[in-house]
């Protein structure tokens, strides 16, 4: 039931966890954790009354009524936190992550297991993270469906945080592994074709130059021997 992005998901959470999904949509992640193992418990929640609907009945299907606890939910605001040790976050853009995370101070607290998987602007995700104390502890590509995402393990430490404008853009991504070979190439490709687009202009030829040098960058790093 579940593609290669949550799957890769999947092999973050933490075993024997207490888990919320925040935009669990069909609930089909919450249903493969209890079913392998995973997690004890998990909190599938949703904001949208549609697929909320569609997760009541995959939960009803999988017979884990008592395992899993459907929820509307704005991110985390309405699920009962305490005891949670593991939050996925996936399938939304890097900004609705970033939001979701700094509302909960819980997450620092109690140094919570983060898996978060961006859609879009993994760039603003990061950034957010080094810059509020997380650490990002390991990293992967994964390719599914002709797209290439990216999946986020992290946690609040900030004696262990690090970043720059470059990091920010290719975390801790490897120059040996298939999937992120590719999504840094063509992270790559994006950078530059933006970058030789907006040189050019007056307003815009600052952050075009960047967008280039990070390219270079992440050229290079390819190139580099394993």
């Amino acid at each position: 039931m579940l593609d290669k992005r949550l799957i890769a998901c999947a092999s973050f959470v933490t075993k024997n966890s207490i888990a919320a999904d925040i935009g669990t949509d069909h609930a089909y992640l919450p249903v493969y954790l209890i079913k392998n193992g995973i997690s004890r418990f998990v909190y599938a929640c949703d904001i949208k009354d549609g697929p909320l609907k569609a997760a009541y009945l995959t939960v009803e299907q999988s017979g884990y009524e008592d395992k899993i606890s459907v929820i509307k939910s704005d991110g985390l605001d309405s699920v009962p936190i305490s005891g949670v040790t593991d939050v996925i976050a996936a399938g939304m853009g890097g900004e609705t992550i970033a939001e979701i995370i700094g509302r909960c101070d819980y997450l620092k607290k109690n140094r919570v297991n983060l898996i978060l998987q961006p859609m879009t602007r993994a760039y603003i995700l990061r950034r957010f993270l080094c810059e509020n104390g997380f650490f990002i502890k390991t990293e992967e590509a994964v390719k599914s469906g002709g797209f290439c995402y990216t999946v986020i393990n992290a946690e609040y430490a900030p004696e262990k945080t690090k970043g720059d404008e470059y990091y920010f853009y290719t975390g801790e991504l490897s120059n040996s592994k298939p999937d992120d070979i590719e999504y840094l190439q063509r992270l790559k490709n994006k950078l530059m074709v933006s970058g030789e687009k907006m040189k050019n202009s007056l307003d815009k030829k600052a952050e075009g130059e960047k967008n280039i040098e990070i390219a270079d960058k992440i050229s290079g790093f390819l190139k580099e021997e394993n």
